[in-house]
């Protein structure tokens, strides 16, 4: 385990010993907490705190500061492999209702990909293509088309 929170927050083996031992370490104006599979990181700026999503489902009240990142180890997977996904606290609204990063942009994404009438499908285009032909018979500048 000490291996794992090391490569995270970048601590000493005998510090990582330490967090391990006692739960918590600081080093350069860094804290870190680590207790039942709870990682906070914190500093006089900013939090990240690192959770599952069953565990931050039970925590319906906490309201993460303007700024703190807060970190679901297991939001999805894809293709076998867990996604984490991310929040980023406002200081007003509960972690458990504020957006994942990215979320809105491919909600965003799927409304377009699904919007029918600004795409066409390969049958419209070519029912499309077959309605009129243009032709070189150019008279008065006037274009003149014929229907097939």
């Amino acid at each position: 385990m000490s291996n794992y929170l090391q490569k995270i927050v970048y601590l000493t083996e005998e510090q990582a010993q330490t967090l391990f031992n006692t739960g918590t370490v600081t080093s350069n104006g860094i804290t870190v907490n680590y207790n039942d599979n709870d990682l906070y990181v914190t500093s006089d700026d900013i939090s990240i705190k690192a959770d599952t999503t069953t565990n931050w489902n039970e925590r319906t009240t906490f309201v993460p500061n303007k700024g703190d990142i807060i970190i679901y180890l297991d939001k999805r997977t894809v293709n076998g492999t867990i996604i984490p996904g991310i929040k980023v606290g406002d200081g007003l609204t509960y972690g458990i209702d504020l957006p994942f990063v990215g979320d809105e942009i491919a909600a965003d994404l799927l409304s377009h990909i699904n919007n029918t009438t600004v795409h066409i499908t390969a049958a419209e285009r070519t029912k499309w293509d077959g309605k009129l032909n243009c032709n070189d018979n150019i008279v008065n500048e006037t274009l003149v088309l014929t229907r097939n």
